[in-house]
């Protein structure tokens, strides 16, 4: 199972990081290619495509880190001594110094992984943050613009209303006032 599962691991990181990396550049590309993009919004794109380069090559080292680990057979390796353990226990006998490297070097390389995951999963929290942040900026702005075209339209809205609210004359106190001026 390990042959299948590690090369699938290794390869679906790697084309996840391609694919990253590819919609980085056309990002990248198409910022070149909006000079009139206000500064904010400009500075916005460019450190997305810096969060997530970083989190491109954060996935590639993981990818190499995972191929290392199934290609030369760490996993295998620990499983024979944990599975050599319980006998070596009984009889009292304990590692030998390549082992205990081979353990030490092993745990150290998967916790290697970890540190390169856990740096990947805080790289993806700063992006949600930094993206959260950007909305609830727009929003305000949003906002701001909505009151301010509130406050301009105001007054128009009042004089339409105030027009359609008159009262009209009646047409037959329109006729009374039209026959008195015309008997002057």
């Amino acid at each position: 199972m390990e042959k299948f599962v590690g090369p699938t691991i290794v390869l679906l990181l790697v084309a996840l990081a391609g694919w990253f990396a590819w919609r980085q550049w056309q990002l990248a590309r198409w910022l070149r290619a909006q000079p009139s993009l206000p500064v904010e919004e400009r500075a916005h794109y460019r450190g997305r495509i810096f969060r997530r380069s970083v989190g491109v090559v954060l996935m590639m080292v993981l990818a190499v880190q995972m191929g290392g680990l199934f290609g030369m057979d760490v996993l295998a390796r620990l499983d024979g001594l944990v599975e050599r353990g319980p006998a070596a226990k009984e009889i009292g006998q304990k590692l030998t110094p390549e082992e205990e490297r081979f353990v030490r070097s092993a745990f150290a390389y998967v916790g290697g992984i970890a540190l390169v995951l856990f740096a990947l999963l805080a790289v993806a929290f700063w992006e949600t943050m930094a993206i959260r942040r950007w909305g609830l900026e727009r929003m305000r702005r949003l906002r701001g613009d909505r009151q301010a075209m509130m406050e301009r339209q105001f007054p128009n809205l009042y004089q339409d209303l105030s027009r359609r609210i008159e009262p009209k004359a009646d047409p037959a106190e329109e006729e009374e006032s039209d026959s008195e001026a015309s008997e002057r």
